[in-house]
């Protein structure tokens, strides 16, 4: 089970590396995309400084993954590369949480 999670995590930094303008909705679910925008934008919402409705387009996929690697510790400061999978990791595990949670307020 751990092998078919593990490539489809490889799968998707693999694929917003080689076209990272690619809508992510080609990997992950509409829940799964929310989910990492609301909990890498939450202090903002808190703070008042953006509402709190997501995107209404789907971003893209690179974007995406930059948001859930965000979850697991990745900076995404400017002389940063693209996050590894160990950063993906941890943050996927996060955005999985709050789907469950998100789904059933939904």
């Amino acid at each position: 089970l751990m092998s078919v999670v593990g490539w489809r995590l490889f799968w998707m930094t693999f694929v917003s590396r080689e076209d990272p303008n690619i809508s992510c909705d080609v990997a992950l679910t509409e829940s799964e995309w929310k989910t990492a925008w609301f909990l890498i934008n939450r202090k903002k919402i808190k703070e008042g400084k953006i509402k709190k409705s997501p995107p209404e387009q789907v971003p893209p996929l690179r974007e995406a993954i930059r948001w859930i690697a965000g979850c697991g510790g990745f900076l995404g400061r400017k002389g940063d590369k693209e996050p590894g999978l160990t950063t993906f990791w941890r943050g996927w595990h996060e955005v999985l949480i709050g789907v469950e949670m998100y789904e059933m307020l939904n």
